[in-house]
């Protein structure tokens, strides 16, 4: 099955459902856009349906001791 990926209210693109985790693993799609197949009532949110990864932390200082909040 063929779905289409929204953001702010602008098409992604058409993309055939076995390729959905790639999408996700290279950050061309996220857990904030949305997605949309036939049969479906209305757009949904891509994690109601796949499971995503969350943001990457921030990366420490060249020290090793993360930078402290100023």
């Amino acid at each position: 099955m063929d779905i289409y990926f929204a953001r702010d209210g602008k098409m992604l693109g058409l993309y055939p459902e076995d390729g959905v985790t790639q999408l996700l693993d290279g950050h061309a799609i996220t857990a904030a856009d949305y997605y949309w197949h036939e049969g479906m009532a209305s757009w949904q949110p891509i994690a109601s349906k796949w499971e995503t990864h969350p943001a990457v932390p921030p990366r420490p200082a060249a020290n090793g001791v993360p930078a402290a909040k100023r």
